[in-house]
């Protein structure tokens, strides 16, 4: 029978700050980035996810399809990243928000200037993988008229900070500050019944 603290998969690490290693990630650690996803994001069965992140990344993993799919929102998955495909699923399937890193976001500008100003339905761009710098972080609100939002997380645990409720509403070109979560306040309880349920 699965247990919460039964390991649900082997992800490989970066190696940003030292050699690349093999992390477990339980059900529970996968259950509870996800909630603190959807609940730090406020996503909703009306939101739809442009995911183009690796599914070997934990981004791709705990925020794009676990945190969509808790959600009960949509999910539209592209083999890898392309900035012309990107355009054309945000111009054609009502996306409403999407995660990248800072040279994701470079190229979908870049390829934006080719693009006609069209009415789109983001309402949240977030960042991964890296700090954004403000002036792209400028840019990206200057086009698509939505928040910009911080993150950070590792392969060990994603997200180890998410933006509140109240940020959704801003743009943000600094570091971000704000309170922690408890794991009852992101329904731990709640993430040991699914896991016990699976």
């Amino acid at each position: 029978r699965m247990k919460p603290e039964n390991v649900a998969l082997l992800l490989h690490t970066s190696g940003t700050t030292s050699k690349p290693k093999l992390v477990p990630l339980t059900h529970a650690n996968l259950i509870l980035g996800a909630l603190s996803t959807r609940q730090t994001l406020q996503l909703t069965m009306e939101d739809c996810c442009l995911n183009m992140m690796p599914l070997i990344h934990i981004g791709g993993i705990a925020r794009n399809l676990l945190g969509t799919l808790l959600s009960g929102g949509r999910l539209v998955c592209y083999p890898f990243f392309d900035p012309v495909s990107f355009w054309t699923g945000l111009e054609e399937r009502e996306i409403t928000w999407y995660y990248g890193s800072p040279a994701m976001h470079r190229s979908i500008i870049e390829e934006g200037k080719h693009r006609l100003n069209r009415p789109l339905h983001l309402r949240m761009v977030c960042n991964a993988a890296g700090g954004l710098p403000p002036a792209l972080c400028a840019e990206l609100h200057d086009r698509f008229k939505c928040s910009v939002l911080p993150s950070y997380g590792m392969s060990e645990c994603m997200p180890i900070s998410s933006p509140g409720r109240s940020m959704l509403q801003y743009t943000t070109l600094g570091s971000m500050i704000g309170r922690p979560y408890s794991s009852r306040a992101l329904g731990a309880n709640t993430a040991v019944r699914l896991s016990s349920t699976c």
